[in-house]
């Protein structure tokens, strides 16, 4: 499928009426809005739903663990605290368990942190990238290493080193064929140095947090869905136009209010939300729906699974099963900080050793 790149999944329609966004294979935006008929088919070949009002939890059982989320390499930040960087946050690593760990030069007296005399023994295989959103949505890559007797505690490795080790050279994979992807997430600007180490330890253990509290919510689920019945509202007798059968039925279950079509809890819940009229086109093979968290476009039958922290079903079900969190709050848990801003930029101090 030939799809465009779509926006940012952060994507919050300010009008109030709007049901969905689509974005068509030749780039189009659609916006799709309560009692509107759109003139332009959103719908002819492929289509990415960037932002569906409504959509309620994927019904299917996907098992999930929530082991071994968490690398043994920690981020530390002065005055912050430190986390464990979660396995989903590096950007690339090296396979090999013998480059996890460099020993630290024994003739280096130099006591700065950004001498380059500290990293003579590191190569690209002892490299790893960090990555972590901006506020914008974009990824920001650092790169670290862990020295040995550290603890599991990264060190930054300075822009200067960065280049010595990759050099003019490019780095290819073992296949010999394509460019090695850690070319491609070299330092990038967030705000400044500290801001990165800052939000990623703040961001790191949230996650943990979060992923704590959900762990022990699923070992004592709810024992009824109440919450989704209120949801089911003006409810009648008569016949489900999905299943045929003679239900307790709902006409105004539609997001879009174009059409009366009454649909049972069971059918509503298998189409998540969705009208089986007026959103015939999403439920069919040629839609998919943007992950809030990896960015993937899926098929529904793969989409609509709980964020672990706003629980909103917004994630596929790769995402789930690793216990993840939409972009919007690992932007609010970066921004909502209690550390005072610093008054000055950090910037790196030249070695002159």
């Amino acid at each position: 499928m030939s799809v465009a790149a779509p926006v940012v999944s952060t994507i919050r329609p300010k009008r109030e009426d709007v049901t969905s966004v689509v974005e068509t294979c030749d780039g189009n935006v659609v916006v799709e809005a309560i009692g509107v008929r759109q003139e332009h088919d959103a719908v002819s070949g492929p289509f990415v739903v960037l932002y569906q009002r409504g959509l309620r939890r994927n019904p299917h059982v996907v098992q999930r663990s929530h082991h071994n989320l968490l690398s043994p390499f920690k981020i530390k930040c002065t005055g912050v605290g430190i986390a464990n960087v979660p396995w989903k946050n590096f950007g690339w690593l090296s396979n090999d368990r013998k480059h996890a760990y460099v020993n630290k030069p024994e003739s280096t007296t130099c006591a700065s942190e950004h001498c380059s005399g500290l990293f003579c023994n590191v190569t690209v295989n002892n490299i790893k990238v960090v990555c972590l959103h901006k506020p914008g949505g974009a990824l920001c890559f650092r790169w670290y290493v862990a020295f040995t007797g550290d603890g599991g505690v990264l060190t930054r490795v300075p822009t200067s080193v960065v280049d010595k080790i990759l050099g003019c050279n490019l780095v290819h994979c073992k296949c010999g064929r394509c460019v090695h992807p850690i070319r491609s997430m070299l330092t990038t600007p967030y705000t400044n140095v500290s801001e990165f180490c800052t939000k990623a330890v703040k961001v790191f253990a949230n996650y943990r947090s979060n992923v704590q509290k959900r762990v022990k919510e699923e070992k004592h689920p709810p024992m009824s869905t109440a919450e989704d019945f209120d949801e089911f509202e003006h409810t009648q007798c008569g016949t489900c136009a999905v299943c045929l059968e003679e239900k307790l039925v709902s006409t105004s279950s539609c997001i879009q209010k174009k059409c009366g079509l009454p649909v049972c809890f069971d059918c509503q819940k298998q189409t998540m939300g969705l009208c089986p009229l007026c959103d015939r086109s999403k439920l069919s093979t040629s839609g998919f729906f943007l992950c809030n968290c990896c960015e993937r476009s899926v098929p529904l039958k793969d989409y609509a699974f709980d964020c672990i922290t706003c629980k909103s079903p917004k994630l596929c079900s790769r995402c789930y099963k690793s216990f993840s969190q939409c972009l919007s709050c690992e932007l609010n848990s970066a921004n909502n900080s209690d550390e005072p801003k610093r008054k000055k930029r950090r910037v790196d101090t030249p070695c002159t050793c």
